[in-house]
């Protein structure tokens, strides 16, 4: 996902919440941009701000609990958005929804770049990832990395404006990392794993653990 210009994103965020007041419509250039510069803002704030704080906290304080927490941060990040685009939380999930109902347009000779093709797992089986309220979700992955006697699998999350990679590990299919890339996905789980290894063994032993099944591969 591209980055925007500061300047541009304050714009397009007065636009949209001016339009929201006035229940004029939102185009679908500035709701694009709306929802690409949310997801850009709520991924930096959970690799950068959440992930680090956690382990760090791991450390001093093994009481805390991951659902929770995950909950309280992102409610934190819910507030930090709605102060910096003027929109309010249901206002933006309608425009992110009408973006995905709305027919796509005939595209122009565009300058974007098409997106990559996927790159094919190797060796795919099934694994679970933890969602925000505790269940797991099975998801196609691979096994990415061993550390210890954890084991760490990777798994392509398709986005609306682009997909990434994210390593989670197999113990309790909590998310580690995510990147656009494979390989700089696996490259810094690992070195989060790595130096944070007591912490995430500390976690491991108090989350439930999913059921890990394999699959075959038909291709």
């Amino acid at each position: 996902m591209r980055k925007h210009k500061r300047r541009n994103q304050k714009k397009w965020f007065r636009i949209v919440a001016q339009n929201v007041h006035q229940g004029k419509a939102v185009s679908r250039f500035h709701a694009q941009r709306l929802v690409e510069s949310v997801q850009l803002f709520a991924d930096n704030q959970y690799h950068n701000v959440f992930r680090p704080w956690w382990y760090e906290q791991m450390d001093s304080n093994s009481k805390l609990d991951l659902v929770t927490e995950h909950s309280r941060h992102f409610k934190e990040v819910e507030r930090k958005l709605i102060e910096m685009t003027g929109i309010a939380a249901d206002d933006f999930n309608k425009i992110a929804a009408s973006l995905k109902k709305a027919t796509p347009r005939r595209t122009r000779k565009s300058k974007e770049k098409p997106r990559p093709p996927v790159r094919k797992l190797k060796k795919p089986e099934e694994f679970k990832i933890r969602m925000m309220n505790g269940d797991f979700q099975p998801v196609t992955g691979e096994k990415v990395f061993t550390i210890g006697e954890h084991d760490f699998f990777i798994h392509i999350t398709e986005g609306k404006h682009f997909d990434f990679w994210t390593v989670s590990d197999v113990a309790t299919g909590t998310k580690v990392y995510s990147h656009e890339r494979y390989n700089e996905a696996a490259r810094k789980a690992k070195e989060i794993i790595t130096k944070h290894y007591d912490s995430y063994v500390s976690q491991v032993s108090k989350l439930r653990r999913p059921i890990h099944d394999t699959v075959t591969d038909n291709e």
